[in-house]
């Protein structure tokens, strides 16, 4: 082969390893996922059919993605020479430590500058600490149909969708596959293209590595949170310009809006349940009425059984 010829070899194996990560396969499920919101949220969703993404820094949970690399940190120590579990670092294998050593710092700042917005949903679609920690004063848990919806967004922007992972075991299988897919191709690709710059197979690995990573992040989360059973959609702040609102405390808070508005023009709504909290008849009444005025089947409405003072 000429060099040109092993050139664009080399850089069609790159694209081709990029172009597979963005494709993150979902799990296959059908059905619905409840997004709680409150009053305003909700009627934000019927009318304007609008949904919004917050930076991930500015959720109820405060140890949000700093959770998942703590968890990251252990696969891939700060002190590579103590990596755990993922093949031989005898000293000759200088780019693998490297790779990794520079891997092991890029996921430290993910704590810190926190890359993605993203908008939480549940399978539960009536789950009391739901209710409680999500709509304190009343609100609705809107059921959305998951594959129209995960349709009505991916071409707005590169989303990214699944379930949280909430089993420490499982989430180090998950770091661990992602990390020795990355080394092994190091190896692979350093022999394959010896003429290829000294560092440039170590540098495009380690930026795709990264983003695999990143994004694997995302849906890690604290055993605490299982009761949640959360199904969340995400989007990485590169190349985004987010809008701000008010948040709590009156801290400005990033996000980005979707639309929501598909075929119909409307929202892929097919339940609402009514929080147990509150005036549950008015609750339940002005949903129905703003539900029929925007073309949605009011029946749809569910009222909790829970009792709650």
């Amino acid at each position: 082969m000429s060099k040109d010829e092993l050139r664009k070899g080399y850089d069609d194996e790159i694209k081709s390893d990029f172009r597979e990560l963005l494709s993150r396969e979902s799990e296959k499920s059908t059905g619905l996922v409840f997004h709680y919101a409150s009053a305003k949220s909700f009627r934000g969703i019927i009318e304007q059919g609008e949904i919004w993404l917050s930076n991930a820094a500015y959720l109820n949970d405060l140890s949000e993605l700093i959770y998942s690399v703590g968890i990251a940190h252990e696969v891939v120590p700060r002190d590579d020479l103590k990596l755990l579990g993922i093949g031989d670092m005898a000293p000759g294998r200088f780019e693998e430590r490297l790779f990794l050593s520079e891997l092991a710092r890029k996921i430290g700042q993910h704590a810190i500058f926190k890359p993605w917005y993203t908008a939480s949903f549940s399978f539960d679609g009536n789950d009391l600490s739901q209710w409680r920690a999500y709509c304190p004063t009343g609100g609705y848990a809107i059921g959305f149909d998951m594959p129209s919806l995960i349709e009505m967004l991916s071409p707005q922007l590169p989303i990214v969708f699944g379930a949280v992972e909430y089993d420490q075991q499982l989430q180090r299988q998950r770091i661990a596959a992602i990390v020795s897919r990355y080394t092994d191709k190091l190896k692979a690709l350093t022999e394959k293209y010896p003429d290829a710059a000294e560092d440039r197979v170590r540098k495009d690995l380690l930026k795709n590595c990264e983003r695999a990573l990143s994004r694997e992040l995302l849906f890690l989360k604290n055993s605490a949170f299982s009761s949640e059973r959360e199904w969340r959609i995400g989007c990485h702040a590169a190349g985004v310009t987010p809008g701000f609102r008010i948040g709590r405390e009156g801290v400005l808070v990033p996000y980005v809006n979707l639309d929501l508005k598909g075929k119909g023009n409307k929202p892929p709504i097919s339940e609402v349940w009514i929080a147990p909290i509150g005036n549950q008849e008015l609750a339940e009444h002005s949903a129905y009425l703003m539900l029929q005025s925007n073309g949605h089947d009011p029946q749809i409405i569910q009222r909790s059984g829970y009792q709650v003072r």
